[in-house]
């Protein structure tokens, strides 16, 4: 299922969310669209990354072919093409945003 990141902690326009991906806590700018990995504050509220992997221990994500993709974009099966195609392009933008200063 495709969910949107958990806030693990909050400080002014910066929020602390847990990169599935990496492994790692990430830090997003919701006023700039700026993200670090590191805390953006010496005063941000400290979040634990072990405690928050530990969430996810033992879940294995699906593969492609189990996957839901009404579930994962979000829509209705009875989505018309149209519907879809605004919800991956909300999607996809939405996870640009989040993911700005991880380019490869």
């Amino acid at each position: 299922s495709s969910e949107k990141p958990k806030l693990l902690a909050q400080e002014g326009d910066w929020a602390a969310y847990f990169d599935e991906n990496f492994g790692k806590v990430y830090y997003f700018n919701h006023e700039t669209g700026e993200s670090m990995w590191t805390p953006p504050t010496p005063s941000f509220p400290s979040v634990s990354e072990d405690a928050v992997s530990g969430e996810n221990k033992g879940q294995e994500t699906p593969s492609p072919a189990q996957q839901d993709f009404y579930e994962v974009l979000q829509v209705p099966r009875t989505a018309t093409r149209a519907q879809i195609k605004q919800s991956y392009l909300a999607l996809a933008k939405q996870h640009d945003q989040l993911n700005k200063g991880n380019r490869r």
